[in-house]
Formats: structure tokens, sequence, C-alpha cells
């Protein structure tokens, strides 16, 4: 299975394999493997989700949150957040 982040502006889909399953109270955040990156997403509490699953899960990416993974601080500068853009080192 190709693992991506496919679509790009507004919606699309991450194309991945769940690595974890923590249920936070009303929602769930799936541990993902995507193109050998880890990447963590927010879903709703009623779906069913397995570690080891192959999945596509649809994100708004005016939604997303960028973080190096070094400094953990935010690749999304203040400016650029505001118009969709992103301010990489």
């Amino acid at each position: 299975m190709s693992t991506k982040l496919s679509g790009w502006l507004g919606a699309a889909q991450i194309h991945g394999r769940i690595r974890s399953v923590m249920p936070i109270g009303s929602d769930q955040f799936l541990g993902l493997e995507v193109e050998q990156a880890q990447v963590f997403v927010r879903v709703g509490k009623e779906g069913r989700y397995r570690d080891g699953e192959n999945v596509s899960i649809g994100v708004n990416t005016h939604r997303l949150h960028f973080f190096d993974p070094v400094s953990e601080a935010s690749l999304l500068a203040d400016d650029g957040a505001a118009n969709g853009g992103l301010t990489l080192p």
C-alpha cells in the first residue's frame, strides 16, 4: 500500500499503518506510520481502529500542525499560518 499525504489544499487523505490507538476522552489519537514518518491524528471515539491496520484518514489540511522533531518547535510561522504557508528551516 502506498503511504502518503494526497490532495493538499483543504481536503486530503493520509494513507498509513496504525502503530498506536490512544482513547482520550471523546477522541482517539492514532499514531500512524506514513512514508517512514510518525504522524498523529485525532479522530472521533466512534471509529474502530486496530494496531497494524492500513488506513486512509480524511483530513482538513487547514487544521494541520507541523513540529520539528528535535526542537519540538512549530514549523508554522505566525504570518505563514495565517496564509496557510509553512516556514521551514
